[in-house]
């Protein structure tokens, strides 16, 4: 009974952890704070077997491409024809991927859209932007002010 208890402490600690954001510098780091459970929602680039790869492990993916681009409608017709949605990775270049967990459905829909607003793109203009941003990918509020005064308030 104890050790069930344990688990579902640490399991709750998990459920609510966040990351300092340069946990998340690369893309593999930004992966492995979702796999490892400390955040729900990433944002990076993979190549159609990288998506097959972590949706074998569980994690979902939705693709972000710039607004009016050529490579969406690429992807789009591909499906359509019957195929899978894959391109060369020549053509993912400016292709960002969002990966979530069920748990991070919500917040990963929510960058969607706010990416889509955005031509595609993840770009703050205020802080206040830039915080909603930070929230949305599970950085800790010193992160997101570090990133804030830097971005905002840094006259050097």
């Amino acid at each position: 009974m104890r050790q069930l208890i344990n688990l579902t402490k640490n399991w709750d600690r998990h459920l609510n952890e966040e990351i300092d954001a340069s946990e998340a510098y690369t893309d593999e780091g930004a992966i492995q704070t979702i796999l490892d459970g400390k955040r729900n929602v990433g944002l990076v680039m993979l190549t159609p077997d990288e998506v097959e790869d972590l949706k074998q492990k569980g994690l979902n993916v939705i693709v972000v491409f710039p607004k009016n681009s050529d490579i969406r409608k690429q992807y789009v017709r591909s499906l359509a024809s019957g195929g899978w949605g894959k391109l060369g990775s020549e053509h993912l270049a400016n292709t960002s991927h969002i990966i979530y967990n069920d748990q991070g459905k919500d917040d990963a829909f929510k960058l969607y859209d706010y990416m889509k607003s955005h031509r595609g793109f993840l770009s703050d203009q205020t802080p206040e932007q830039a915080r909603y941003i930070g929230k949305l990918l599970g950085y800790t509020d010193e992160s997101i002010d570090q990133y804030i005064n830097k971005r905002y308030f840094s006259f050097n």
